[in-house]
């Protein structure tokens, strides 16, 4: 029998914004764990692009992609934007 069915991604974050640091022109993010599931009962392969140590002003796309022994794929796909939030002081 052919495993046909792709994995299925049991958490995959929607796209969202952070602040970057008062003192610098970066933000730094611990992601939440990236999960998915198989039907097959074995733990797909999950690699995701675009995570890194620090994250500058502007948007960031994180792209993950779940495998299974099969070779079936699904993507999980957000985006950070990471803004500056400047004060006037009066």
């Amino acid at each position: 029998m052919t495993d046909i069915e792709k994995p299925a991604f049991t958490f995959c974050p929607g796209n969202f914004e952070e602040y970057a640091d008062s003192a610098v022109d970066y933000t730094t993010i611990e992601l939440p764990t990236i999960k998915a599931t198989d039907n097959s009962g074995q733990k797909p392969l999950v690699n995701c692009s675009g995570i890194r140590d620090k994250y500058y002003i502007g948007e960031h796309v994180v792209r993950c992609i779940a495998r299974d022994e099969a070779g079936n794929e699904d993507t999980c796909q957000f985006s950070i934007q990471v803004r500056c939030e400047y004060f006037v002081k009066l």
